[in-house]
């Protein structure tokens, strides 16, 4: 590998690295917001049980 295609290969990575983090931050607030809504759904039946 020249040293000219050194930066190139560096900067591939890190918007690989950039673009992964994205797509794993976006899965993470889907999952926080699916189990938000699944803890609100299951705190409601609970009261709706018990009273």
């Amino acid at each position: 590998m020249g040293r000219s295609q050194l930066p190139l290969a560096g900067g591939y990575v890190i918007a690989e690295i950039a673009n992964y983090s994205n797509s794993v931050a976006k899965v993470l607030s889907r999952l926080r917001l699916s189990f938000v809504l699944l803890a609100v759904l299951s705190v409601k039946n609970f009261k709706g049980k018990h009273v």
